[in-house]
């Protein structure tokens, strides 16, 4: 199911589940998705504890399988993630020194 969302964000974590469940009533509902902090905590977490509220494990109304941080074997989408970050490292970062170091407060240059 694809819905278009304004932020990947708890809000949205959270009326994208209800969606889900409002599509799929009287059913179980299991998300496997990775670590994203807002898939995690805050609202989204509240949310989850709301509807799953004094019941057991097998009973759950919605269950989140998280995968492995850093995983591609289990994630594809990781591998792209990596894949853009050597890319941004290799052609932008080195001709864009942009990053401050934390220590000094100054443009902070990489030498090859």
């Amino acid at each position: 199911m694809i819905e278009a969302y304004p932020a990947g964000n708890g809000e949205s974590t959270v009326k994208f589940v209800k969606n889900l469940q409002r599509r799929y009533q009287h059913k179980k509902i299991v998300l496997i998705w990775d670590g994203a902090s807002y898939h995690r905590f805050g609202e989204f977490r509240e949310y989850l504890a709301q509807v799953n509220q004094d019941k057991l494990p097998d009973d759950l109304e919605v269950t989140c399988i998280l995968f492995a941080p850093n995983a591609p074997q289990q994630n594809p989408v990781e591998d792209i993630w990596l894949q853009g970050k050597n890319f941004l490292r290799k052609h932008w970062y080195w001709e864009h020194p942009t990053f401050y170091s934390i220590e000094t407060d100054k443009p902070f240059v990489l030498v090859r």
